[in-house]
């Protein structure tokens, strides 16, 4: 008996090569074998990801367990403040924790304002009580799909989170830790909290950008960003993941260590850095058009351009703390800038030193401790030659297309336009409606014709394959339905209830606006 082939064709009308099923007479032939050897690597390769998968999760868990002994230690160290008279820094560190808080609840109300009350309340508690990351591990380990009228799928939730935690808790509580010790704080539970911070926010920075690496999801919606950690080598894997870790460490360090310094200076000049280096960034990001959160967010420009002003400054805090390589995106920092911050943070620290230096030598007696300058350029340069030095490793170890992708000076909108135009798969490619339409509008005629002309959207509609849920279904844009009957299909009595919840209280929505009429 021949070989019997069926070949099933896609959304795109593309014919998927590896699904072909055969039925042999039991001969043993080349074409057999190959297939044997195929499945084989196939078989192997689930395995490699599953390993992986495992101890991503192990090191997920592990960081939100670390999260939350960080904060046992903030708490002992307010005791240790007041009980030492010390209100300032006291009062700095509770300042640190419910600014955390209150961002963390600004991202439970924008992620699920259009849920339920009680799950609203819920999440709410969740972040009060600081058990917030360890069920964000949870939900991401367990696989939890994107809840339908959400703005962040729980891979993406998980991330903010623990970046709002770190930019607004944990790096400002470091900074305040290193300037009490400098005043003479040399107990044992300073230095304990001290090192858990750091050694926190590195293993935390470290295991979301590995997690996030290994993700499927993540590698097949971008490719050109997710995949640096190879699989089948186990040798790179490490080094990479010791490499990131040392990264981190040592750009997180040198920071707090040289910011300590200049804030003994004068913390309005120090303030005066800050405010320049964050106002020369967001010209940056203005001036090519790529200042906007990506999440379709339609309504009330108002509170998209908060929630994206909130989005590039604390991936900017971010990034200049830990070096998190998952903000070389576009829709983070981008390609070329973080290369930038990259390659400054030494020489910026290094001014910070020699500011330090310049405001001590004349007045000694008015600190509890100075650094003499062979301590201060040693530190400084130590820690600037490992951050660098780990860098410059970390791009040897991945491959050149990756590479590329810390020089890059590709926008937002600009990927999401290369991303449509670029995939097959229509799951990914209707991952454009993830995105708000002012990214795309120059193609999205062509994106109309897609859905249209090709008779895609009535083939899904019709077939019903399992990646057109109703989450999908309520991105789609109304104005890019040519058909009635086929939107009203479209709008089911489920798609509707999730469009109707796509309110908020200034009248912001995300996704698409909602059509009832003729449903």
């Amino acid at each position: 008996m021949g070989e019997l082939k069926i070949q099933p064709v896609n959304g795109n009308g593309s014919v998927h090569e590896d699904e072909t099923l055969r039925e042999t007479s039991g001969r043993d032939t080349p074409k057999s074998r190959l297939m044997s050897k195929r499945d084989t690597l196939k078989q192997f390769g689930e395995g490699v990801m599953n390993k992986y998968a495992n101890v991503a999760n192990l090191s997920l868990y592990t960081g939100a367990g670390l999260s939350f002994v960080d904060i046992v230690f903030d708490l002992l160290m307010i005791k240790e403040y007041l009980d030492n008279g010390e209100i300032t820094f006291a009062n700095a560190t509770i300042a640190c924790i419910v600014i955390s808080l209150f961002i963390q609840l600004f991202l439970v109300i924008v992620q699920n304002r259009k849920q339920k009350k009680r799950i609203m309340l819920r999440e709410c508690f969740l972040v009060i009580t600081c058990v917030k990351p360890g069920v964000d591990v949870y939900r991401v380990l367990a696989g939890n799909k994107q809840q339908p009228g959400t703005v962040f799928d729980p891979q993406s939730e998980m991330f903010f989170a623990r970046a709002i935690e770190l930019v607004a808790e944990t790096l400002p509580g470091t900074v305040i830790q290193t300037l009490a010790i400098l005043n003479g704080a040399q107990s044992a539970v300073a230095w304990l909290s001290l090192i858990c911070s750091i050694l926190t926010s590195a293993f935390i920075t470290t295991a979301i950008t590995i997690e996030k690496d290994i993700h499927k999801k993540s590698r097949r919606r971008t490719p050109l960003v997710y995949g640096i950690v190879k699989l089948e080598d186990m040798c790179q894997t490490v080094a990479i993941c010791f490499t990131l870790f040392f990264m981190t460490s040592s750009q997180l360090m040198l920071k707090v260590f040289a910011v300590s310094l200049c804030s003994i200076v004068s913390t309005t000049l120090l303030g005066f850095y800050f405010v320049i280096d964050t106002a020369l960034y967001f010209a940056f990001k203005i001036s090519r058009g790529d200042s906007w959160i990506k999440y379709p967010i339609y309504g009330h420009e108002f509170v998209r351009a908060l929630i994206s002003f909130m989005w590039l400054f604390i991936s900017k805090l971010f990034f200049d703390f830990t070096g998190i390589v998952n903000c070389r995106q576009a829709s983070f920092v981008g390609g070329a800038y973080s290369f930038f911050i990259t390659l400054s943070t030494p020489f910026v620290c290094l001014l910070f030193g020699w500011m330090y230096l310049e405001h001590v030598k004349d007045d000694k007696a008015s600190f509890a401790y100075v650094f003499s300058p062979e301590v201060v350029y040693g530190v400084i340069g130590g820690l600037g030659a490992i951050q660098l030095g780990t860098f410059f490793l970390f791009l040897r170890l991945i491959g050149p297309k990756y590479r590329n992708t810390f020089t890059s000076f590709r926008t937002a909108p600009q990927q999401a336009q290369e991303e449509f135009l670029t995939f097959m798969e229509p799951d990914l490619k209707l991952g454009i409606f993830d995105r708000h339409k002012s990214f795309w509008a120059p193609i999205a005629e062509e994106v109309r014709r897609w859905l249209n002309d090709s008779k895609n959207l009535e083939r899904w509609i019709r077939e019903k394959p399992e990646w057109f849920n109703d989450h999908v279904k309520a991105n789609i844009l109304d104005e890019f339905v040519d058909d009635p009957k086929l939107l009203n299909e479209l709008r089911g009595v489920n798609v509707l209830a999730i469009m109707s919840r796509r309110r908020s209280l200034g009248g912001a929505s995300v996704g698409p606006s909602v059509k009832v009429e003729g449903g």
